[in-house]
């Protein structure tokens, strides 16, 4: 059950269209060229081109062009591609200089073209102290445009709209720059990444959709700021609650001093979930904890969340088991007698309802894995009545044989 990925959407189309024609063209003949182009998204592609061959052509036709292209031009998805110029770090400054003096028309695909610009000098800022102060005056006036900016109703989840929004992306820049720097500096940038998360804004939503994708590296290096505007969210009873998780999931690492923090809403989302993959994600995430740090979590709650547990929850968890006692190898025995027999032996529930025959088939698989201990983990299942019948073509006779 591999996790399903985030997809990062692409507005501009890669159809093979030249740019020859523009280059060395004044900045009025290049903007008539462009905005006189019939095709879709034909613009786009001589936009990106010329980007890569003549920057500074672009740079000195931005002007006029903001000026007389019409609302929701296509042409500027294209404007992404001046990162792919030679020495594109001499281009930040020019690039501000126009964010500043054409603020206003700083929005929809123009404003995407730009964060993505901002998000691939990332690097750059990170290892080049001098770049930083006007990356980073470029990075917040394309914030305060991104808190301006709604984003089109498309039919994506919480985590694929954020990385494709204008504010996630530079969201997800400005936190990857805190946590690549040293303490020292990083706390220069910190205000700007406290930027992304206090608000109400939908960028600030995207912004904490971000940081809770590397919730266990914010919590080690701003652990306050992690209490404070995160943790809280996280809980069932928050409406950004199925949003946070879904970006969580998309890294899920954890330790148990972040654990210890994140368990009350960890377990308060047990069976909340609306999406799949995140109620799979939760499940496995259960019984990584159960294997690893049970003490983390109350008896009560782990008989609680066995009793609610539906029969897919548990053929999940299950399935989990048998992955991490099949990657132990040699250690498989130790993991079967130490962590996950005394799970299915005390608290892994026993009703008819619960243990479909998927399931069943789930924790035979599982005591396949469990080296010299398969025939106690076989009594178990027997013991307990967790076994049931299964049909004559079911894949799991084949592994048996």
């Amino acid at each position: 059950m591999a996790d399903a990925q985030p997809v990062r959407l692409l507005r501009i189309s890669r159809e093979d269209e030249t740019a020859t024609a523009l280059l060395g063209l004044s900045p009025e003949e290049t903007v008539e060229a462009l905005l006189n182009q019939s095709g879709r998204f034909t613009a786009s592609r001589q936009l990106a081109e010329l980007a890569q061959k003549n920057p500074d052509q672009v740079l000195n036709c931005l002007p006029l062009l903001v000026e007389q292209c019409p609302p929701y031009w296509d042409g500027w998805g294209g404007l992404a591609d001046l990162t792919k110029a030679e020495r594109a770090d001499r281009i930040v400054a020019p690039i501000t200089q126009f964010v500043q003096n054409h603020e206003a028309h700083i929005a929809d695909t123009l404003l995407w073209a730009l964060a993505n610009l901002v998000r691939s000098w990332g690097d750059r800022a990170a290892g080049e102290e001098a770049l930083r102060p006007s990356f980073l005056g470029l990075w917040e006036r394309l914030w305060q445009a991104a808190l301006r900016h709604r984003e089109p109703a498309l039919d994506l989840d919480p985590l694929d709209a954020t990385i494709n929004a204008p504010g996630g992306i530079l969201a997800e820049t400005i936190t990857d720059l805190v946590l690549a720097l040293p303490e020292e500096p990083g706390q220069a940038v910190q205000p700007y990444w406290e930027m992304t998360i206090e608000g109400e804004e939908e960028a600030h939503l995207h912004g904490r959709i971000i940081a809770a994708s590397r919730l266990l590296w914010m919590h080690r290096m701003l652990p306050e700021m992690t209490r404070q505007a995160l943790l809280p969210r996280m809980m069932a009873t928050h409406a950004e609650a199925p949003g946070l998780w879904k970006g969580y999931f998309w890294g899920r690492h954890w330790d148990v001093p972040l654990m210890q923090e994140l368990v009350s809403a960890f377990l308060s989302m047990a069976g909340h979930f609306q999406n799949q993959d995140c109620t799979e994600a939760w499940n496995q995430m259960f019984a990584d904890i159960l294997v690893e740090a049970p003490s983390l979590v109350a008896k009560e709650a782990i008989n609680r969340v066995m009793r609610n547990a539906r029969a897919e929850d548990l053929r999940t968890m299950a399935w989990h088991f048998s992955q991490r006692l099949s990657g132990a190898e040699e250690k498989a025995g130790e993991l079967w007698v130490t962590a996950i027999r005394p799970i299915i032996d005390k608290t892994w529930p026993a009703t008819i309802a619960q243990n479909t025959p998927e399931v069943a088939s789930a924790l035979v698989q599982m005591a396949l894995h469990c080296g010299p201990h398969f025939g106690d983990a076989v009594g178990i299942l027997v013991r307990r009545r967790l076994l049931r019948p299964l049909g004559r073509h079911h894949g799991l006779l084949h592994d048996l044989e």
